[in-house]
């Protein structure tokens, strides 16, 4: 069988020169932020030798690569892909069962999701994540005379992502199983899934998450940490704390590329989880919504009917605002705070209501000397 072939006839995909030219813009993009947000924390590392570009040369290595390998991919005719579809979704579950095995498996932070491949570590449930997108809409072609039965067409699916999930949980890694069950059953429904399936699915897993969460401590310890950071400023709340005053820094228009206080050192994962954070204090609410405009714009223009609201990954967004816990989906943070938190946003989001009190202890100690909030005058009146 042929992979790569010149033949018209083989189902190729059609270019969208938009969303080509949107992905090179948010990869440049990104090259920039990269290297502003870790520039700090490269440089304090003895492990990387102080290179304070470190973390921008890695990012453009994985560019680089992953442009070739797109080019690749995208030469490939779409029905090899749809072929090979179980084969690929396997090797997931033979990546997601080898990860489990100590000494190939690599712990980080009391969780054992990565392969040391000796340059880099690759974690095989977001390889599942593209395998569980071409399995499922392979799935759903195979079977599109029986996706509105329950024995032939939903309790095979089923039965696959629930043992996924099992060994997701084993490593664990709940975010990564919400993400590939809201895939799969996503593409079920646009399958031909039948409505009382689909409705039964929305009443019966918001069920299985709560006891997915309550029965393990630090789940739960998620969810009291994002449902009010405040209550503990110094521990659990610090990271969505520091994304919030890094927002209000921010303002409208951002203190300026490089001028971040939050990134050296103050916010954990700046440069990877939390980066837009550092995007909002830099280049504030005018940069994350122009983001928003050239992520939503390509979507409309290659989609005229779809819908014009934004939906700049809904999830990640959701997390630093406090809407939803920080886990699970990468490059989070777009500004907002619970309405325990509000009363630190007072007017444009300023700092000089920073002053909560938490335990006898106070929040402007963790600070920098240039980053604590004024103090109130008669010409200073500002909330």
């Amino acid at each position: 069988m042929k992979i790569f072939s010149t033949q018209k006839n083989y189902n190729l995909p059609i270019y969208d020169y938009n969303l080509i030219w949107t992905t090179l813009l948010l990869l440049g993009t990104s090259l920039v932020m990269v290297y502003s947000s870790s520039i700090d924390i490269a440089a304090a590392s003895k492990s990387l030798n102080y290179q304070n570009y470190y973390y921008l040369l890695r990012q453009s290595i994985y560019i680089l690569l992953g442009l070739i390998l797109g080019y690749i991919a995208f030469q490939i005719p779409i029905y090899f892909w749809q072929k090979m579809a179980p084969y690929i979704f396997i090797l997931g579950l033979i990546l997601l069962i080898l990860v489990l095995i100590p000494g190939i498996g690599k712990e980080v932070n009391g969780s054992q999701r990565w392969i040391s491949l000796g340059i880099t570590n690759f974690q095989p449930s977001e390889f599942v994540k593209l395998a569980t997108i071409i399995y499922a809409s392979d799935y759903v072609l195979r079977k599109s005379k029986q996706m509105r039965t329950i024995v032939k067409g939903f309790l095979p699916m089923l039965g696959v992502v629930v043992f996924t999930g099992f060994l997701l949980l084993l490593e664990p890694d709940f975010g990564a199983l919400a993400v590939i069950t809201m895939v799969a059953m996503g593409i079920l429904f646009l399958g031909g899934l039948s409505y009382k399936i689909f409705f039964g699915l929305m009443i019966f897993t918001p069920i299985s998450i709560y006891f997915l969460i309550v029965n393990s401590p630090y789940r739960m310890q998620r969810i009291v940490a994002f449902l009010d950071p405040w209550a503990d400023p110094y521990g659990k709340g610090y990271q969505l704390i520091h994304s919030l005053i890094a927002f209000g820094r921010g303002e409208y228009f951002g203190v300026g590329l490089g001028a971040s206080v939050e990134k050296q050192l103050y916010l954990p994962e700046a440069h990877t989880d939390f980066i837009l954070a550092v995007i909002g204090e830099e280049f504030g609410l005018f940069g994350v919504r122009s983001l928003q405009k050239i992520r939503n714009g390509s979507r409309n223009a290659t989609h005229p009917h779809s819908s014009s609201k934004p939906n700049f990954h809904l999830i990640v967004v959701s997390s630093c605002r406090g809407s939803s816990p920080t886990t699970g989906v990468e490059g989070r943070c777009l500004g907002g705070a619970p309405p325990s938190a509000r009363r630190w946003r007072g007017r444009g989001g300023r700092w000089q209501a920073l002053r909560v009190q938490s335990g006898g202890g106070n929040l402007e100690d963790g600070l920098p000397p240039s980053a604590k909030p004024e103090k109130r005058t008669k010409t200073n009146q500002r909330l």
